[in-house]
């Protein structure tokens, strides 16, 4: 599905993407900016996996979208946005357009830029995790107005909630005491 513009040649790639197939104007596929598909109800949730395989030295990571009835075991991570000025990128793709390969990038602030490295350093492959910043369109009032008000029920339900605080070595301590809960609670 083809249409000429200007002697360009356009293909839609998915449901908005289009892809030029000039040299000269072409974006990398990979370098095209992450659209994120709606929620099939507004009780669905976004989780991300983060994958062992980096594009361009950037982390990359899988976007799930699960139904009430079929969401897994998560952590959930709570962090200061800080600066909320992109400083670097991840790759993305979910499950409706990973199948076919593609990732899409998507810029993100200093902090969680930080947090992902640190899980993919770390080897947290098989981790599903929730972060507003990625789970959540932020660029879709109808979708924060249905998801915003359920992120204390998304905190509860996770299997541990992370609370992250930065890369020195003191902090990452920090993390991981604030992620183990006290004895109190498991007996």
């Amino acid at each position: 599905m083809g249409t000429s513009h200007s002697s360009v040649e356009w293909t839609l790639r998915g449901p908005t993407r289009l892809v030029s197939t000039d040299a000269r104007t072409a974006v990398p596929l990979e370098d095209q900016p992450y659209l994120y598909q709606p929620l099939s109800c507004p009780t669905t949730i976004r989780l991300i996996k983060i994958l062992p395989n980096k594009i361009k030295g950037h982390v990359v990571c899988r976007l799930y979208h699960f139904d009430p009835s079929g969401i897994p075991q998560y952590t959930a991570l709570s962090y200061l946005w800080g600066d909320p000025t992109p400083t670097g990128k991840v790759y993305i793709g979910d499950d409706q357009v990973y199948n076919s390969g593609h990732t899409f990038a998507r810029p993100i602030h200093e902090s969680l830029l930080g947090f992902l490295e640190c899980m993919w350093v770390q080897h947290k492959y098989d981790t599903y995790f929730w972060t507003d910043s990625l789970c959540l369109d932020q660029g879709n009032a109808e979708e924060k107005s249905h998801q915003v008000p359920r992120m204390g029920g998304i905190y509860e339900r996770a299997v541990e909630t992370l609370i992250w605080l930065g890369h020195q070595k003191e902090t990452q301590e920090a993390l991981r005491i604030a992620s183990t809960p006290p004895k109190a609670f498991h007996e």
